[in-house]
């Protein structure tokens, strides 16, 4: 397994390599070409990058727009493979990034909150909902791109709510789109006669395979299909292809084959180092991709013949026919979804001696998908609440035994300390996870949902501190040859089972309504004043004393902790009240 260091070895040397061959190409354009070449090649790039920087600010802020109405919309309406495949299609619209929405599904996956058959579903789909970004460059908007450039800049710099500011953002970004299209399909204009141009595309005629692997290959440079089919749209205008246009669409059609299968290369990076789950359902878009091409390849000619039927432009032909391939190949793999799960699990095995529960893993890469990230944070909290739980549990098993002596105290004391200690791991590194994500630019409802998870996750993290100081109390005070009277274990084992009932009362979730919030709070209430008198009872019975024994001293410190913990718990529910 490749770690982290050497993963950023190997990005850091493959964008320096990229960004060589680039100064070298253009050096090379400048100085056998002349000035004029040059300055083509530089607009030709320059739009490419302007058509990537515009579509990905685009998506973000939709994503920031409809994040939490898309996390609520993923997780609900994802039941059946039909309904995950309308999801898919639906989100990955709305959001302009199969990328984004396939990341999505490995995170959703590998938190344990979808299953595979769910997952594959909603892949499906996204493959549709992708090419609603093609079919928008083929309306050939470019005359309204500097007016959108220029609302949505005042949109940003005067927006009051970061609600409005996002819309901007989401102007400006398809403004930049069909700006970049623009500039790309003029530059290439004056490459269309240059002798290498034309023995390049004469060879795509000629080899459907060069085809496939020159959209896979673009599609892998730039990590954006919709670029990839944005480029062909552009070469098609251009004339790049030829002017037979039957000639021209068998030559681009296995590009859009190609890029498709690329884009799938964003799912297998997220899913490095996820749960077996989350790496099938990252094969599985890739299988299904796959297949798409071997099915299609063959039958490229009639393909092509049902794509000129949906219109006479040629630059509108490819937008359909990356449609076409989408929506033809989903609907052929739906029926037979359950042996598309089989295979994956056939081609990624369960490691040997591996657990099948899902395991919520905390992923760092999914920052950059905000509801994505909470989603998962959430998830990991709602583990700490469920240890929590277990270990209450466990202390009153411990409670119940009569008569209790210190080999019982070690074994309880043993498995308490290792959990606790994966505890504070998962708290210390969920509440830095929560902090990057505050820092980043979230929606205000995100915010104030990272802001509570902070607070309870600290909460639960304190919870288990004091989980772990009440048991070495009890082990100390065995240890020095004490035992604990029968009617104080009967009132701290009471104790330990009201902080039980409370814990037990959140379903094993950190988002509560208010009625329900307010009434753990009231039950909290009444257990810290029970315990109080309880606490006041004993201490009074200590001064009628001459002496106070160890015991009666322990006694009251294991009461206070009790009191500690249902304070602590009144926290928790406050800070998981929803608003």
């Amino acid at each position: 397994m490749i770690d982290r260091s050497t993963k950023r070895q190997i990005k850091m040397v493959a964008k320096v390599l990229l960004a060589t061959s680039f100064f070298v190409a253009f050096f090379f354009v400048s100085y056998n070409y002349g000035k004029a070449a040059q300055k083509e090649f530089g607009h030709f790039f320059g739009g490419l990058g302007m058509f990537l920087f515009g579509m990905t600010f685009m998506s973000a802020a939709m994503q920031r727009i409809a994040g939490d109405r898309l996390r609520a919309i993923i997780a609900s309406l994802t039941s059946t493979p039909w309904r995950g495949l309308l999801t898919g299609a639906g989100v990955t619209a709305v959001i302009q990034s199969s990328s984004a929405t396939t990341v999505m599904v490995v995170g959703f996956v590998n938190a344990g909150m979808m299953t595979l058959l769910q997952a594959i579903g909603v892949i499906l789909g996204a493959n549709i909902g992708t090419t609603m970004t093609a079919q928008l460059m083929a309306f050939k908007l470019e005359d309204l791109a500097w007016p959108l450039l220029f609302l949505g800049t005042l949109m940003m710099m005067l927006g009051k709510s970061k609600s409005n500011r996002s819309w901007g953002e989401c102007l400006v970004g398809f403004a930049l789109l069909f700006m970049g299209m623009a500039f790309m399909g003029d530059s290439l204009k004056a490459y269309r006669e240059h002798e290498l141009f034309k023995r390049t595309f004469v060879v795509l005629s000629s080899n459907r395979l060069f085809g496939v692997l020159a959209g896979l290959v673009v599609t892998l440079i730039v990590q954006s299909s919709s670029a990839t089919v944005g480029l062909t749209m552009g070469l098609m205008a251009a004339g790049a292809f030829g002017d037979d246009p039957r000639a021209a669409q068998l030559a681009a059609v296995p590009i859009i084959f190609g890029d498709n299968i690329g884009t799938t290369i964003t799912a297998i990076l997220a899913s490095i180092g996820t749960s077996t789950n989350a790496k099938r359902a990252a094969v599985a878009h890739s299988l299904f991709n796959i297949f798409g091409t071997i099915l299609f390849l063959p039958l490229l000619e009639p393909f092509v013949t049902l794509v000129s039927w949906t219109s006479a432009d040629p630059v509108r032909q490819v937008a359909n026919s990356h449609t076409l391939f989408n929506v033809i190949n989903a609907l052929l793999i739906l029926p037979f979804v359950d042996w598309l799960r089989r295979a994956v699990e056939w081609v990624v095995p369960e490691p040997p001696g591996a657990d099948s529960t899902p395991v919520p893993t905390l992923d760092k890469r999914l920052l950059a998908t905000p509801f994505v990230a909470l989603e998962q944070a959430t998830t990991q909290a709602e583990t700490l609440l469920r240890a929590v739980e277990r270990k209450l549990g466990r202390i009153c098993e411990f409670l119940e035994l009569s008569p209790i002596d210190l080999d019982d105290c070690y074994t309880l004391r043993a498995s308490i300390k290792t959990g606790v200690s994966r505890m504070h791991q998962i708290a210390d590194d969920l509440q830095q996870f929560l902090v990057r994500l505050s820092a980043s630019n979230i929606g205000e409802r995100q915010l104030r949902h990272a802001t509570a998870l902070l607070h309870q996750v600290r909460d639960l993290d304190i919870m288990a501190g004091q989980i772990h100081n009440f048991v070495e109390q009890i082990e100390e005070h065995y240890e020095s040859g004490q035992t604990i009277p029968p009617e104080q274990i009967q009132e701290i084992r009471v104790g330990i089972g009201h902080c039980l009932e409370v814990v037990n009362r959140f379903h094993q979730r950190l988002r509560l309504g208010k009625a329900e919030a307010e009434w753990i709070r009231t039950r909290i209430r009444d257990y810290v004043l029970l315990e109080s008198e309880i606490h006041r009872q004993h201490f009074a019975r200590m001064q009628k004393q001459t002496s106070a024994s160890l015991a009666q001293v322990l006694h009251l410190t294991l009461l206070s902790g009790i009191r500690s913990m249902l304070r602590n718990l009144d926290y928790l529910a406050i800070h998981s009240e929803r608003p």
